[in-house]
């Protein structure tokens, strides 16, 4: 289980977003229970990702389609 410091954001889908930005991981808690982890995201993109008016949209639009990811719970 990830040690990574999560902010809590307004979303429907999404109930926590955390960054380590020495391993350009982005960690995402979905609001229902399951976790992921995004591979090589830049310090910008996930400052992106954090100022968008819609997190869901902005991840699925600009994250998923563009990084390798994986469910870790």
């Amino acid at each position: 289980v990830s040690k990574m410091e999560r902010q809590r954001v307004k979303s429907e889908s999404i109930a926590e977003i955390g960054y380590d930005a020495t391993a350009e991981i982005l960690e995402v808690l979905f609001a229902n229970g399951r976790l992921y982890h995004y591979f090589s995201v830049s310090q910008d993109a996930f400052e992106r990702l954090m100022r968008a008016e819609s997190h869901g949209k902005h991840l699925n639009a600009n994250i998923k389609s563009r990084h390798q990811y994986k469910q870790i719970r």
